[in-house]
């Protein structure tokens, strides 16, 4: 879990003190699927002006935005469950495009250890440059 995770669950146990539930109900009992969908996730895409989704095609948001910011794909079959990283750019592939620009945006929203663990010595792989010839690497993001 990475520290922006770990950070967001904290708050959310602060908001919620005396249940063993993350994200209970207002009966204070856990979420099933359908209550997520009815309660939280359709007033959410609604006072967003998006249109319906199913919450799995969060998934898809995840895998697309983890290839952008250069995960390792082998890591991503694992953490996914996939057979293959082939089959990771083939389903995913397509949902990439146009998600360059975002880099700084997804890392400060996932956290820099969701590519690198603490302490570990970033790879040259994470750099990157534009069409122009600016040149940035991710260790100079701030959050």
């Amino acid at each position: 879990m990475t520290e922006a995770i770990k950070s967001l669950v904290n708050k959310m146990n602060q908001q919620c003190p005396n249940t063993p539930q993350l994200f209970p109900m207002e009966n204070g009992k856990p979420f099933d699927g359908n209550s997520f969908r009815k309660i939280v996730w359709n007033k959410a895409l609604e006072e967003s002006q998006i249109a319906y989704k199913t919450p799995y095609s969060t998934r898809h948001t995840l895998h697309a935005w983890a290839l952008t910011i250069g995960m390792n794909p082998m890591k991503l079959v694992n953490l996914m469950g996939h057979s293959s990283k082939q089959m990771v750019y083939q389903v995913y592939g397509d949902y990439v495009e146009d998600l360059e620009d975002d880099v700084d945006d997804i890392i400060r929203y996932f956290g820099r250890d969701f590519l690198i663990k603490p302490g570990k010595k970033i790879s040259p792989l994470l750099t990157y440059g534009d069409s122009v010839g600016t040149v940035g690497t991710l260790t100079h993001i701030s959050y």
